[in-house]
């Protein structure tokens, strides 16, 4: 048994590797299958795609996980350039209200305080589309 990690979008999957007879190697993992399917397409697997993926030999499984891991990719590749957006889009706004006179710190806090937060960072983060630990790299 052979043993892989791959380093997602903010999450780790570990993959086992299990042999057949004729040696051939499965990546598949069915604890985790739906959580990957969630992760690729953004929602759990249907009923009747769980019967598919019940009754598929282990060649099906096979080509099914290796097709989610590729969306998964796709979909991390979009929340990065989604994020990037975001960023530039919020450090215009702040170099904007920088030049009326005050520091990057004070814009942010007033920005913050703008919205209805309640302070929560997070949740700021969440609507504007910016990385969770944004401001705690940032600033």
């Amino acid at each position: 048994m052979t043993d892989l990690t791959i380093n997602g979008f903010g999450y780790i999957i570990h993959l086992s590797t299990r042999k057949t007879e004729k040696q051939m190697a499965y990546t598949f993992d069915e604890n985790i299958v739906s959580d990957l399917h969630k992760d690729a397409f953004g929602f759990r697997p249907s009923q009747s795609w769980w019967y598919g993926w019940t009754h598929a030999s282990d060649e099906g499984k096979q080509h099914e996980w290796d097709h989610m891991l590729k969306a998964l990719e796709r979909a991390n590749e979009e929340d990065r350039e989604r994020e990037d957006r975001a960023i530039k889009a919020f450090e215009d706004r702040v170099a904007n209200l920088i030049h009326s006179g005050t520091n990057r710190e004070r814009v942010i806090a007033w920005l913050i305080e703008a919205e209805d937060v309640s302070g929560d960072v997070d949740h700021f983060c969440y609507k504007h589309g910016l990385p969770y630990s944004y401001f705690r790299k940032a600033a």
